[in-house]
């Protein structure tokens, strides 16, 4: 029997667990326009409130500009600030006051950008990177696009507004997510204060602290899980805030957006914070359960194989204590029988329960799966590659023309090999002639010897 392997398949699965009484937090609990909550492990989505809306994101957008120089720059490395730099059509916007012709440590420039929101900092750090900051803003995208963030057009490294300049809350969850997976920037989304040294245009240290009072232990709105975070305001965008938060060996990203005013992004993302710690269960199925799963092969409607399927990893997700239902469904896209002509067997399995959380998605994550595949011997194996037949009047002509490179080389060596025999044949007789001649010589000298 052949075997092969193909991902990506789900059954149909019920897991038992408890139910708890909740406390409900609803979407008019959450007076920001758009918000979302995610575990930062997973990406399953805890709750919703408009979080595919397009919003403006002010100044959470230097989340990605840190994470960019955090991963194309030596922090040790000094820059330069140019005039274009300094050029912001906002000039009261928030800054460090830098001049053109300034020089100070990427370090020093990643403090002023995280920790005092400074747009002179962003457009600095912007062009050290790409040389332009339309560069940079072209590679901001890209990454964007890459990590899944396909709802996020920036326009300019800082986040000032501009009406082509707009992300998702989910998105910009995404983009935090990614984030922590960059150690070199992860220092400054948690830093709360630093000083910037005096620099060759600059006689005075800078001071600098975090805007994120979430972080500050002295501040009304500290929350002691709160490891990371970024506020934004504008005028269009009004309050956005980006948070990483973590208990009990969970992780969870909180992203506000339009918020009314300061106090509002910080009781909306304690409130969200808080369900997410309190309210949800761990649960993990394990993989043993995935086994026995099997979806016949067919060539031109006869079966000819089987694929079976099974998981190398268990499934875990966060259920809301709400949560009335005692099984957990893996709804499927599968059909009921695969081709032999099938190029690969994808099939979506997505785990989902139900729950009276309006703001709660039922969805809990996707499984992939591992098919192996038995088949018939006399059946060709999958991904087997059909050469398509060359255009006869093409194929004779380049059959005929082999023919004739064939009949000249034959005829070539033919030539080589006569010659050779006619070479050896004359060397043959030059030997001959040679020892009569010496013959002759020697009888010659005898018979003058004798006179």
């Amino acid at each position: 029997m052949n075997k092969w392997c193909s991902p990506l398949l789900g059954i149909l699965l019920a897991v038992p667990f408890f139910v708890f009484d909740a406390s409900a937090l609803s979407e008019s609990d959450i007076t920001s326009r758009g918000a979302v909550l995610i575990d930062a492990d997973t990406g399953q989505v805890l709750f919703d409130k408009g979080m595919d809306q397009r919003l403006y994101p002010a100044s959470i957008t230097k989340i990605m500009t840190g994470v960019l120089v955090g991963e194309n720059a030596d922090l040790r490395q000094t820059l330069t600030v140019s005039q274009t730099a300094v050029d912001i059509d906002e000039p009261d916007s928030a800054s460090i006051d830098l001049v053109p012709g300034e020089e100070m440590t990427v370090d020093d420039a990643m403090y002023a950008l995280m920790l005092q929101s400074a747009n002179d900092a962003a457009n600095a750090l912007a062009e050290h990177v790409g040389g332009a900051q339309e560069a940079f803003v072209a590679m901001m995208n890209q990454k964007c696009a890459a990590i899944g963030a396909k709802n996020t057009h920036f326009t300019n490294p800082h986040g000032l507004h501009d009406n082509d300049h707009y992300t998702t809350p989910h998105d910009m969850a995404l983009i935090t997510r990614y984030a922590l997976g960059c150690p070199e920037f992860m220092r400054y989304f948690g830093a709360t204060a630093h000083t910037i040294a005096p620099t060759n245009k600059h006689a005075a240290p800078r001071e600098l602290t975090t805007y994120q009072y979430m972080l500050d232990s002295e501040s009304d709105y500290y929350y002691e899980a709160v490891f990371g975070g970024k506020i934004g305001f504008t005028d269009e965008a009004r309050h956005t805030m980006s948070t990483v938060a973590q208990r009990g060996g969970r992780t969870l990203i909180c992203v506000v957006m339009y918020s009314g005013d300061r106090q509002s992004k910080y009781e909306d993302t304690k409130s969200l914070l808080d369900f997410g710690f309190d309210e949800f269960v761990p649960v993990t199925i394990a993989k043993e359960e995935f086994s026995g799963f099997t979806v016949p092969i067919e060539q031109d409607g006869s079966p000819v194989g089987s694929a079976a399927f099974s998981s190398s990893r268990d499934f875990y997700a966060l259920v809301h204590n709400s949560a009335d239902a005692k099984k957990i469904e893996i709804v499927l896209e599968n059909p009921t029988a695969f081709e032999t002509r099938d190029s690969n067997i994808t099939c979506k399995a997505a785990f989902a329960v139900e729950t009276p959380q309006p703001n709660v998605p039922t969805l809990l994550g996707t499984q992939p799966l591992t098919a192996e595949i038995e088949l018939a011997e006399e059946v060709f194996a999958f991904h087997q590659v059909e050469i398509q037949p060359e255009d006869p009047v093409e194929e004779t002509a380049a059959l005929f023309k082999a023919n004739q490179m064939v009949a000249v080389a034959a005829g070539v060596l033919c030539l080589l090999l006569l010659w050779a025999l006619a070479e050896a044949r004359n060397r043959a007789v030059r030997r001959r002639t040679q020892r009569r001649l010496e013959l002759i010589r020697s009888r010659n000298r005898k018979f003058r010897g004798s006179l």
